[in-house]
């Protein structure tokens, strides 16, 4: 009994003292089939992945943050839109001061560059406009035919 205690104090103690990764880096270097070696590259492909990912992440947050300041400072650049809204409407009220007095050349421009902007729209989203226009017909038809009494045909 004696042979088996030494044995397993053998194993207790060296247990405490080898540590799993320790053990997977001597097996690896006598494992004939390779399979504990490779995954242990695998293991270090993965870590070199996570790295490599993390910095992308940090590329791709300092590109972003120069692309922020470069549009703030296009921002300060460009004039306010307070200051184009209060062009637009003293344009827009000496153009309507002159379509008043009789000239209406500002008027004509005004409805050229309203008709040239609904058809625009009018283009870019008539499936839009199909759409709607059929689902309120439908919407209609059912409720019409919802709320209408029964019809009782009478037995004579």
């Amino acid at each position: 009994m004696g042979f088996f205690k030494k044995i397993g104090g053998f194993v207790k103690k060296a247990t405490k003292q080898i540590s799993f990764k320790n053990l997977v880096k001597v097996a690896g270097s006598f494992d004939p089939t390779g399979l504990v070696g490779a995954m242990q590259n695998a293991h270090y492909e993965k870590k070199a992945i996570a790295e490599q990912s993390k910095a992308q992440a940090e590329y791709d947050a300092q590109v972003a943050q120069q692309a922020q300041a470069q549009a703030q400072a296009v921002a300060k650049s460009n004039p306010n839109i307070g200051e184009i809204l209060t062009g637009a409407a003293g344009g827009a009220l000496s153009g309507a001061g002159q379509v008043l007095a009789g000239s209406t050349s500002a008027g004509q421009a005004g409805a050229t560059l309203v008709d040239n902007t609904m058809s625009t729209w009018f283009k870019q989203n008539w499936l839009k406009v199909f759409g709607a226009v059929v689902g309120i017909t439908l919407l209609i038809i059912l409720v019409v035919r919802l709320t209408k009494k029964p019809q009782t045909k009478r037995r004579y």
